[in-house]
């Protein structure tokens, strides 16, 4: 059984194609973790379609049980959050925190804010960023992944004098 490649590096959300060069026909295919890849085939030609990022293999076989794995690698092209703009709303005198999910990304994120003195990142846990509001301004967050992908996102930082919230005084 021979392909016309012996690995595949795709994108979350997009589809790669293999062809069967040789082989006995009657040709099947399976991901080993549909989660991270999913598998067609309609003749010789195999159709993988990125899932979510990691990696796995994807097995083709023919009548005579002859077989062939190809490993993949999923990952995303681009960075996505839960936000697009971080507002944080504090006490006079006091910090606030907030978090940011990231929801599409390769993972070993690096973040930083533009402006130390409005907001600063306190905590990196996974996909999951803690940024704390110092003083009333704006800043800047940015996330890199490990694949160089970046994302910027606009942090506001609102104070007020106003001691107890609503839902505080009852």
């Amino acid at each position: 059984l021979a392909l016309n490649r012996d690995i595949t590096i795709l994108c979350v959300e997009e589809t790669a194609e293999l062809n069967v060069k040789e082989g006995a026909g009657s040709y099947k295919v399976f991901s080993e973790n549909p989660a991270i890849a999913t598998t067609e085939i309609a003749d010789k030609k195999i159709t993988i379609k990125g899932q979510d990022k990691g990696y796995t293999a994807v097995v083709v076989s023919d009548e005579n049980g002859a077989y062939k794995r190809i490993p993949v690698q999923s990952m995303y092209k681009h960075l996505a959050a839960d936000s697009t703009n971080l507002r944080i709303n504090m006490k006079l005198g006091n910090t606030q925190n907030v978090t940011l999910t990231i929801t599409a990304g390769n993972g070993n994120y690096k973040v930083q804010t533009d402006n130390s003195n409005i907001a600063k990142v306190a905590s990196i846990d996974g996909n999951k960023i803690t940024i704390t509001g110092l003083a009333e301004g704006s800043a800047n967050l940015i996330i890199t992944d490990m694949m160089n992908l970046s994302l910027t996102i606009p942090i506001t930082v609102k104070t007020t004098t106003v001691p107890y919230t609503s839902e505080e005084l009852q």
